[in-house]
């Protein structure tokens, strides 16, 4: 399936997007739900991560609108966002990118969001429906910043799940003994000699649209419904899940009456003389 990057400013495609991403959230909770039952713990930290995120990330689309409606500009204070969608305009990923100014009062690029489609993350297989979508928005999200500002910095922050898609993308722990703080302890940057490798996996994986699709309005088409070996397997393991305590409890009760019955036997009685 073929793949497409476009970045995104028209206040309709935010609009969708925004429906989109409580979608997204929703569809993430029921697969964490169903990665329990099914006992897949990294399964189960992933899409609680995905969650986490697009709970963000629906705040920041608010601000986004309400900057939108209360200006006509479409300067949104240095945010870029990136839309991966497939030729049938479905969104398969997101990314927010903003450009801020470091405590050295030095610019530098935050990738503050990447997230794909729940659907992208299979809960009994090792790969969803489509690869690469993190992949190809990360890698022409560095390409467009390289274009503007050559050796810009970029910074994000990483979740425990995520770790090793950016470290395997060239991302490395910003080292400072000096702070306590988990925001700083859990960023990581993309070095300059790193940066090419990751462009051109990303142009590998998808095309880089200048001209900003027309997203289908209907939020509903950008997620699947959840597939029967998923259902099924969730509801086998939810069963057995919910059955092995009231087993147990039965084999508890069973050994208690036993034990009580022998040690009436055991203990001797004595009659009246």
């Amino acid at each position: 399936m073929s793949l497409f990057i476009s970045k995104i400013t028209s206040y309709e495609n935010l609009q969708i997007l925004a429906q989109v991403i409580d979608c997204w959230d929703t569809r993430a909770t029921l697969k964490q739900g169903c990665s329990l039952c099914c006992c897949r713990e990294e399964k189960w930290k992933v899409f609680r991560d995905m969650g986490y995120i697009l709970r963000f990330l629906q705040l920041e689309f608010i601000d986004v609108l309400y900057q939108r409606c209360r200006s006509d500009s479409d300067d949104d204070k240095g945010r870029a966002i990136y839309a991966a969608y497939d030729e049938n305009n479905r969104v398969q990923g997101l990314a927010v990118v903003a450009a801020t100014v470091a405590k050295n009062n030095i610019a530098e690029a935050s990738i503050q969001y990447l997230v794909t489609n729940p659907d992208n993350v299979s809960v009994t297989r090792k790969y969803g429906q489509i690869r690469g979508v993190g992949t190809a928005l990360l890698g022409h999200a560095v390409a467009n910043l390289e274009e503007k500002d050559p050796g810009i910095p970029i910074v994000l922050h990483c979740l425990d799940s995520a770790e090793n898609f950016y470290t395997n993308h060239g991302f490395t722990r910003v080292i400072n003994g000096d702070s306590d703080s988990d925001d700083e302890r859990d960023m990581m940057s993309l070095p300059v000699f790193g940066r090419e490798s990751l462009i051109q996996k990303a142009s590998q994986s998808a095309t880089m649209v200048l001209r900003e699709p027309v997203l289908d309005g209907s939020h509903e088409s950008h997620c699947t419904k959840m597939t029967a070996a998923e259902i099924g397997t969730g509801a086998l393991n939810l069963f057995s899940a919910i059955l092995s305590p009231i087993t147990r409890m039965i084999q508890v009760a069973t050994a208690v009456t036993q034990a009580i019955s022998t040690l009436r036997f055991a203990i001797p009685t004595y009659g009246r003389i």
